[in-house]
């Protein structure tokens, strides 16, 4: 689909990493957590990506844009495994 559309870029958030790969001309980004970070052990095992937490910033300018990370200062680094009972409770 992202080549019959001529898509430049997919970005995501939900993976609590930050990554930015070209493949096949198209621009995958992950956008880092602002919440919580995911210990590797609740991770498939060689996920891709960086755990950090923040923000991705776009700038768009026509067609063009570019994306950097960027720190939000202040925020505390709690790990999702401390309260995923509570987010994902057992059924």
């Amino acid at each position: 689909m992202v080549r019959r559309y001529d898509v430049a870029f997919v970005a995501s958030g939900h993976l609590h990493k930050l990554y930015d790969r070209q493949l096949g001309g198209v621009r995958y980004l992950w956008g880092p957590s602002s919440g919580f970070l995911v210990e590797a052990h609740l991770q498939p095992e060689g996920m891709a990506g960086e755990a950090t937490l923040g923000v991705l910033v776009y700038d768009f300018s026509g067609s063009d844009f570019t994306v950097r990370p960027h720190e939000i200062p202040g925020l505390t680094p709690f790990f999702i495994g401390d309260v995923v009972h509570e987010v994902y409770p057992p059924r």
